[in-house]
C-alpha cells in the first residue's frame, strides 16, 4: 500500500517526501503508526507489507530512506527484517517499533544494528521532554534554525548522512554557544573526533546504551548547561 502525505502546494519543490517501508501484520497497529507519522508533520510516502516475502520483494524493487518494522509479528519478527535489510541494503536505517521492548532487548537490538531513534524518542518523551527527530545532518541544522529558541539540547550521532555529528555541533554552537550537546556513538571512544569532543568538555554516550543511561546523561548535561550559562 502506498500512503502519501500531501506536499504543500505553495512550494512543492521545497520538500522531498521521506520514502518509508513499514512492516507490520496488525492493521490496527499499522493505522496507528501511519496516523502518528501524519500528525508529526513529516512529509512521507509509505509502502506497507505484512509478510517476510513482501518485505524482501519491496526492498529489492526500489530504494527507501528508512525501514520501520514491528518487533513481533505472527510468522516473523523485526530481527528477521533487520537481517534482510542488512543483506539487501545495509545503508538503510531500520527503526524497530515495540511497546513491550525491555532495556536488555533494546540494547541487544542496537548491538545488532537496529537504529536507536525510537528508543531515544520513547525514553525522552516518557520523561516529559519535547523531542524533534532528524534523519540526517542537514535536516538537523535546518530544524535547529527553525526552532532555535525552543531547543535546549542536541543529541547527535557521530556518524550521520550529509553532515556528521561534530560538523552539526560546530554549526549550531556557533549560532547558539550555550546549547548543550551530547554525542552518541558505537565507535571506539579513541577516535579523533570523540577525543576532540571530550577535550571541549562535551559528553559522549557510548552505544549500546540503556534508557536509564540516556535519561541520566541528558539530565546531567542539562543541569551542567544551566550552571554554566551566565545569568542575565
Amino acid at each position: 500500500m502506498l500512503r502519501p502525505r500531501p506536499i504543500p502546494k505553495e512550494n512543492p519543490a521545497a520538500v522531498e517526501p521521506l520514502r518509508l517501508l513499514i512492516a507490520d501484520d496488525d492493521p490496527d497497529d499499522l493505522e496507528l503508526c501511519l496516523r502518528s507519522l501524519e500528525s508529526s508533520g513529516i512529509e512521507f510516502q509509505a509502502e506497507t507489507v505484512s509478510t517476510k516475502e513482501e518485505f524482501e520483494k519491496r526492498l529489492k524493487e526500489r530504494p527507501f530512506d528508512v525501514v520501520l518494522s514491528d518487533y513481533r509479528m505472527k510468522s516473523w519478527t523485526g530481527m528477521d527484517a533487520l537481517a534482510m535489510a542488512r543483506e539487501i541494503h545495509p545503508e538503510i536505517p531500520l527503526i524497530l517499533l515495540s511497546g513491550t521492548l525491555g532495556d536488555e532487548m533494546a540494547v541487544e537490538c542496537i548491538k545488532l544494528g537496529v537504529t536507536d531513534y525510537v528508543l531515544a524518542l520513547e525514553t525522552l518523551t516518557g520523561l516529559g521532554y519535547q523531542v524533534m527527530l532528524a534523519t540526517d545532518g542537514e535536516q538537523a541544522v535546518a530544524d535547529f534554525r527553525a526552532n532555535r529558541d525552543q531547543i535546549s539540547l542536541a543529541l547527535l550521532d557521530v556518524m550521520l548522512p550529509k553532515l556528521s555529528g561534530p560538523e552539526i555541533c560546530a554549526i549550531i554552537r556557533k549560532e547558539k554557544p550555550e546549547l548543550a550537546v551530547i554525542f552518541a556513538t558505537g565507535y571506539s571512544p579513541d577516535m579523533a573526533q570523540l577525543q576532540k569532543a571530550r577535550q571541549e568538555g562535551l559528553p559522549v554516550l557510548q552505544k549500546p546504551y540503556s534508557p536509564r543511561d540516556l535519561a541520566r546523561k541528558v539530565r546531567e548535561t542539562l543541569d551542567q548547561s544551566v550552571l554554566a550559562t551566565p545569568q542575565k
